[in-house]
Parts: C-alpha cells; sequence; structure tokens
C-alpha cells in the first residue's frame, strides 16, 4: 500500500531547511485547566468499568481524536515530503526498572478505540514490558543493544569528520 505523500511549501519549507533536528522528542507544557468534569467522568468509568483510567489515557485518546479528525497533521516528514501515516497511533511512556528506565507502548488506531479500552490495553502492555515479555519491546530493544555507543557507525563518521547532514530542496 502506496502512502499519500505531500510536498512541502512555504512556510514550513523554510523552517525546516533553517531549523535542525530536534535534540528532545518530548514536548513539555504547563497549562492550567479546570478538569472537574473530567474527573468525575474518569470516577465513573473506573466504577462501571474495572479499569484503572487516568488522565493520561483520555490525554491520549483526545490526541487521537483530533489526529483522526485532522490526517493532515498525522503525518512525518522524509526529505521534502511529508508522509501521511496509514493509522493514528499514540505513544504512551512506560517507567520500568523502578523508575531507572523508561520505555514505551504503541497504542494502534488509538482513535479507533474508546478510552477506557486504550487504558486497559496500555495495562496489560506495560505490563508486559515491565516483566520483559513483550515481543515489540524486544525487538527494538534488541536492535538498540546492538547500537554501538554514541550513536551509529555512520553518524559518528560524519561527526568526526565535522560536517553536518545537508538538505536538498528544489
Amino acid at each position: 500500500m502506496t502512502r499519500k505523500r505531500s510536498k512541502i511549501k512555504g512556510w514550513r519549507k523554510i523552517t525546516s531547511a533553517t531549523w535542525g533536528h530536534p535534540n528532545d522528542p518530548q514536548i513539555y507544557g504547563d497549562l492550567e485547566v479546570d478538569a472537574g468534569n473530567l474527573l468525575a467522568f474518569i470516577d465513573e468509568a473506573r466504577a462501571a468499568s474495572g479499569v484503572r483510567l487516568s488522565v493520561t489515557h483520555v490525554v491520549g485518546k483526545a490526541i487521537a481524536h483530533a489526529l483522526g479528525e485532522h490526517p493532515d497533521l498525522n503525518v512525518h516528514m522524509h526529505g521534502e515530503y511529508f508522509i501521511h501515516n496509514a493509522t493514528v497511533d499514540v505513544f504512551f511512556i512506560v517507567s520500568t526498572d523502578d523508575g531507572a528506565e523508561l520505555d514505551g507502548v504503541k497504542i494502534v488506531r488509538a482513535d479507533e478505540k474508546p478510552v477506557v479500552e486504550i487504558a486497559r490495553e496500555l495495562s496489560e502492555r506495560a505490563g508486559r514490558v515491565r516483566s520483559g515479555d513483550d515481543a515489540e519491546m524486544g525487538k527494538t530493544k534488541r536492535v538498540i543493544g546492538r547500537t554501538p555507543p554514541g550513536g551509529c557507525w555512520a553518524c559518528r563518521c560524519e561527526r568526526q569528520r565535522g560536517s553536518r547532514p545537508t538538505r536538498r530542496w528544489t
């Protein structure tokens, strides 16, 4: 299946050429909201389902819903194109090794799942990640385990030569 591609234009092209790659994939923010109704909903959903629902699950579902409603935002950049993702997947960070390590769980098609199902799946997968029984995370860890310290070999060679990756814009 071929994914939809969109050519990068205008300001997005200029900013992607001007800004470097992100150094940290995390986004931090601070926003104060009245969460009274949200907390009441979480309490009701916990009582009805028996699933430990949290604000994190609801925010993840809200992001998935927004990306599902606005598919032009559900993309990743490759060269001078935006590649549209086939599904709306949300990645949740999971603390392991008593907080000493961070791993994660990707919930596939999160926009199509009820928030209680997202919480249930995340809980099950997080338990498997923590116990080392998650097949998807196991593959990732094996690849990371083979990566030499300091990044990949090709990246280290580029850094040693002092060159920076270049972009070709047409």
